[in-house]
């Protein structure tokens, strides 16, 4: 999938019961949960969240 010029420098902040997770995109999303594809070093990792314990989403500029 490619982004869109003025989304390229977006990241997402979701703020959970188990932690703070930074990520690109939604991979995968279900009724129950979300998958969250966040950045490990050089490479990406897709993280499953609970619709449960997701406290906030933010929509953020990576150099914010």
């Amino acid at each position: 999938m490619v982004k869109r010029e003025a989304d390229k420098d977006m990241l997402l902040v979701v703020k959970a019961s188990r932690g703070l997770y930074v990520g690109q995109r939604i991979s995968r999303i279900a009724a129950n949960d979300l998958h969250l594809q966040v950045l490990k070093g050089h490479a990406t990792e897709e993280i499953m969240i609970p619709f449960t314990e997701i406290q906030e989403i933010q929509l953020k500029h990576k150099d914010a």
